[in-house]
């Protein structure tokens, strides 16, 4: 069987460990967003970024029999070597405009137009799926900001 992504059932279940897996790092070293205007400075804290992320991997995995299995699912979403990898960051980039919608909605904090904008610079979206979702999502927001006025 394959879901409204297009996915057997086996690529559906990497795609979710491999997000579950993502997160787990990101609980021990922090999710921190990295501003992408100059280049070589995101680059320098991506990469110091990524290096807490492995190494708080590591801290949780010691010692654990799925060690190996979690960081080569670790290993795929942060290289994005295989197409699943690659819709992996793209869903975790779009719950982030999602989330950034809700809170503008709920909250009142003005965040959707800025991580659209963010994004907009380095397009990392490219699943038809995807892009339909954000089509709905920018949408909704062009509404939303429309009837506040």
């Amino acid at each position: 069987m394959q879901t409204a992504l297009g996915l057997t059932d086996t690529e559906l279940d990497d795609l979710q460990h491999m997000l579950e897996v993502h997160d787990w790092a990101e609980a021990v070293a922090g999710d921190e967003f990295i501003p992408n205007e100059d280049k070589r400075k995101a680059q320098s804290l991506k990469v110091k970024k990524a290096e807490r992320e492995q190494a708080g991997l590591k801290q949780l995995l010691a010692q654990k029999p799925y060690a190996d299995t979690v960081q080569t699912l670790f290993d795929r979403y942060e290289t994005g070597s295989d197409p699943i990898a690659k819709l992996a960051k793209e869903l975790d980039k779009y719950q982030a405009l999602e989330l950034a919608l809700h809170y503008e909605q709920e909250q009142g904090i003005a965040l959707f137009t800025e991580f659209y904008e963010y994004y907009k610079r380095e397009w990392p979206f490219s699943h038809p799926a995807i892009l339909t979702r954000i089509a709905i999502l920018h949408a909704t927001h062009q509404h939303h900001t429309a009837t506040k006025e």
